[in-house]
């Protein structure tokens, strides 16, 4: 389901700055490769959304709601996730 409909993601410059400290502070001279994965993992998480926006509920602060779309809000629209 969804997985045809392309989907814009908008960063606010708080989240700028954040994925700017986080490239640069995994990317400086000597990080080594284990950082370089870091990094890509951080921005095929991002990316997944993408696709899956309910993937990271907002505002989820309890481990057992990530990956559901219990506080997404598609869901509580629709009663169902539509990602």
């Amino acid at each position: 389901m969804g997985g045809d409909v392309p989907r814009e993601l908008r960063y606010t410059d708080k989240a700028l700055a954040d994925l700017d400290a986080i490239t640069s502070w995994l990317t400086h001279p000597g990080a080594g490769p284990t950082a370089r994965r870091r990094l890509t993992a951080v921005w095929v998480a991002i990316e997944r959304l993408r696709e899956h926006p309910c993937l990271y509920p907002v505002a989820s602060t309890r481990l057992a709601s990530i990956g559901t779309c219990e506080s997404c809000p598609a869901t509580a629209a629709t009663g169902r996730c539509i990602a």
